[in-house]
């Protein structure tokens, strides 16, 4: 599960809800309650619409394997092979979807 460390790094905060950018930059989590928590302010909408991209990246499909699971060395292998290697590592019974914290960048 990702967690979310806000800008002035006070509040590590799990991923679960809706979060929103404001024309003014700001990046806000909308909580059930309709309560809001201020991730991070942003110099303008462009900027915070970059750092939701970024929070993105963590979100969707963010695998990490630990490294003593790793049978092969991709670096010298053709495309193919490597999906065909990564298949066999994902279906190793021993790796975890490990937690991911995401700092929310300061400017």
């Amino acid at each position: 599960m990702l967690s979310i460390r806000t800008q002035d790094r006070i509040s590590l905060v799990p991923y679960n809800k809706q979060v929103t950018v404001t024309r003014g930059g700001a990046i806000n989590m909308v909580f059930d309650d309709n309560s809001i928590l201020l991730l991070g302010k942003y110099a303008n909408e462009e900027r915070a619409l970059e750092v939701l991209d970024e929070i993105e990246k963590y979100i969707v499909g963010k695998i990490l394997i630990p490294q003593q699971y790793m049978k092969h060395n991709f670096e010298n292998t053709s495309e193919v092979e490597k999906i065909v290697n990564y298949e066999k590592i994902v279906n190793y019974e021993k790796i975890d979807i490990l937690p991911t914290v995401y700092q929310m960048p300061k400017e």
